[in-house]
C-alpha cells in the first residue's frame, strides 16, 4: 500500500530520484544504479546494448583491469538513455511531442522497445529491493519470523 501511495504522489522521471527513493534501504556498499553494482544489471539476460553501449558478451571479454572502466561507461550511458526516455515522455505529454517545436517521428518500435526498456528498469530496481531489503529490516531490529512475513 505504501508503494502504491508513493506511485500515485510521485512522478519518478529521473533516475536520481529513484535512487533518492530507495537507496536509503541499500547497504553503503550496495546502492542502487552505481559503479559498484551495476555488473549484474548488464550481465542480465535482457540487458541491451542500447541501455549500456556494450553487450553481455563484450563485457565478459573484457581484461578485470578494464571492466572498472567499462562499468563507469556504461553506467554513464544508462543514465543518459534513460534521461533520453524521461524527457521524451515529458515532451509527449506536455509540449505535444514537439521540443522546440519540431515534431518528433515515432514508430511502432520504438514504442515497444521503450515499454521494454522501462520494464527492465522496473524489474531490475525491484529484484535488487528483494535482495536487499531482508538485510535493512535486519539493521532496524526485526527477528527472522518477522521479517520472513514480511518478505514473502
Amino acid at each position: 500500500m505504501a508503494a502504491r501511495e508513493l506511485i500515485e504522489d510521485e512522478s519518478v522521471l529521473s533516475l536520481d530520484e529513484i535512487r533518492g527513493l530507495f537507496n536509503h534501504f541499500f547497504r553503503k556498499t550496495h546502492k542502487l544504479l552505481n559503479v559498484a553494482t551495476l555488473e549484474p544489471w548488464i550481465l542480465h539476460l535482457d540487458s541491451r546494448m542500447r541501455r549500456f553501449g556494450i553487450t553481455p558478451t563484450q563485457y565478459r571479454a573484457l581484461p578485470h583491469a578494464n571492466k572498472g572502466a567499462a562499468r563507469e561507461s556504461a553506467l554513464t550511458h544508462f543514465e543518459d538513455y534513460y534521461d533520453e526516455l524521461f524527457q521524451r515522455r515529458h515532451d509527449c505529454i506536455h509540449n505535444c511531442d514537439r521540443p522546440k517545436n519540431a515534431l518528433q517521428p515515432i514508430t511502432h518500435t520504438k514504442v515497444e522497445k521503450v515499454i521494454e526498456d522501462i520494464e527492465f528498469l522496473v524489474g531490475r530496481c525491484h529484484n535488487a529491493f528483494l535482495d536487499e531489503f531482508p538485510r535493512y529490516l535486519t539493521t532496524i531490529g526485526f527477528n527472522a519470523v518477522t521479517r520472513n512475513q514480511v518478505t514473502q
